[in-house]
This record gives structure tokens, C-alpha cells and sequence, in this order.
């Protein structure tokens, strides 16, 4: 048995609920356009209810502590192959399982939504760091990301506590849509298509002299570098390659 569903959150938990109420509990959830492995049983579509998914989040939120709860949200922002039957699977034993299973990590299920919690916390860590803002000409800040895991939800609580006398925008290049700040909430957003240019925001939209900033802290960060100092393997380790290509001193 396969439940296809929207691939969000609140869809995984929709099917929770549908699960527990047919009492059918699938092997497989799979989002919607994936092709099933060969030999697979029946499959059924999963339509994503709000009220559904609040119910299950509740029932989950009242069964695990703090520390469990925030890490199973985490793990629900990876994406990962597979990794909805993974938080399937592992919802299904916080229900059904002995009290205090969230912390049985000699369980495959258990240790595999600590490790996805683990990976987002760190992509959250790595783009708090490396995220670069650009000034536009409207005088938004505008920051384009492109992390592995989708991890805007969470940084949008770090850069409005940083940054909460500015307007700006995190933009998931890779995912399509952003995070808009106007000084009072954040709101999601997407942009027209003709805006990024090359994997970059289109230089008319930004402000005057935003080049010249460019260049000078380009030009900083040479000059204070201690070249007999300079040890490749460790920048690459503290400072992934993948986001270099954002990152004004490293272009």
C-alpha cells in the first residue's frame, strides 16, 4: 500500500490522520509524481485538510517533550529521499509505542529523524552566516539562498530579531518562493519570472552605488587575508563551496 501525498507537512500528517482512521497504514509515502518501486501494491492520493493535519500536530505536540517536537519539525523541512516514510513511520511509534521512544536511537526510524534535525539545524546554522544582502533600488534588502534543505521558515526569526528596522527578502532560488519582511510581518512571496538573471537579481533592480559596495568589500576582504596563512581545506570545511556562488568576496 502507497499513499501519495503533496509532499508539505501538513499533507504528511493529513495521511497520519486518514491512516489511523481507515486503520490502513501504508508502506510507502510517496509524494505526488514519483514512481512507486517495481512490484508495489495498490496506491491511494491523500488530500491535504487542515484540520486533519492540526489535530495530528496537537496529539504530537502533547505526546513528546519540547526538544522531540522541535526536532521532528526540523526533520520535516528536509528533503530527502524517502524521508516521509521515514516521519511516517516514526509518528506512528511516538502513537503507538512506549512512552519516552523519541529517545530510542538504537530505533532505525528514531535515529533517522535525529540525523534529518540534525542536518537542517545546520543548513539553518550555515545561511545565518553566509546569507549576503543586496540593496535594491525600492530599498528592500534582497538576500538570494539556494540551501539544501528548506530552511526559510526557520531563518526568518533570526534576521527579524537581527535586522527588524530593515525591509527584506530571503529568496529560495531553488525552491522558488521567499520570505518578505515589511517591518511589522513576514509574508511569502515569489517573483516574476525575468527578475533573476544568471542565477543572480537582475543589477537594474538594484539600488545606485550597490556595485561600488560590492567591489569594496571585495576589496577588504583581499587585503585583510593572510596569504601565508591560508589553509584551503579548512575554508572549504567552514565554508562550504556550494555557497560560494553568493557570496560577494568569493566571486
Amino acid at each position: 500500500m502507497i499513499f501519495f501525498y503533496d509532499g508539505t507537512f501538513e499533507g504528511l500528517l493529513s495521511a497520519v490522520f486518514d491512516a489511523y482512521t481507515e486503520k490502513v497504514f501504508p508502506d510507502l509515502l510517496l509524494r505526488l509524481g514519483e514512481i512507486p518501486p517495481l512490484g508495489a501494491g495498490e496506491g491511494r492520493r491523500v488530500e491535504t485538510v487542515r484540520y486533519k493535519a492540526d489535530r495530528v500536530l496537537r496529539a504530537l505536540e502533547r505526546k513528546l517533550p519540547a526538544y522531540a517536537f522541535s526536532g521532528l519539525l526540523y526533520a520535516a523541512l528536509a528533503d530527502d529521499a524517502g524521508h516521509g516514510t521515514v516521519l511516517f513511520r516514526f509518528i506512528r511509534k511516538i502513537f503507538d509505542g512506549p512512552e519516552g521512544k523519541e529517545g530510542d536511537l538504537a530505533d532505525p526510524d528514531v535515529l533517522a529523524v535525529e540525523q534529518l534535525a540534525r542536518k537542517v539545524g545546520r543548513e539553518k546554522q550555515h545561511l545565518m552566516g553566509f546569507a549576503r544582502f543586496e540593496k535594491t533600488a525600492e530599498g528592500v534588502y534582497f538576500a538570494l539562498l539556494e540551501p539544501r534543505f528548506d530552511v526559510l521558515p526557520l531563518l526568518r526569526f533570526h534576521f527579524t530579531d537581527r535586522f527588524g528596522d530593515q525591509k527584506w527578502i530571503l529568496y529560495d532560488a531553488r525552491r522558488g518562493y521567499g520570505i518578505f519582511f515589511d517591518l511589522e510581518e513576514c509574508r511569502e512571496i515569489s517573483l516574476e519570472a525575468g527578475r533573476l538573471k544568471a542565477g543572480k537579481l537582475d543589477p537594474a533592480l538594484l539600488a545606485e552605488g550597490e556595485d561600488l559596495i560590492r567591489r569594496l568589500w571585495q576589496g577588504y576582504h583581499a587585503a585583510s587575508a593572510v596569504r601565508e596563512r591560508l589553509n584551503p581545506v579548512l575554508q572549504r570545511r567552514l565554508m562550504p563551496a556550494r555557497f560560494w556562488k553568493y557570496l560577494p568576496e568569493k566571486s
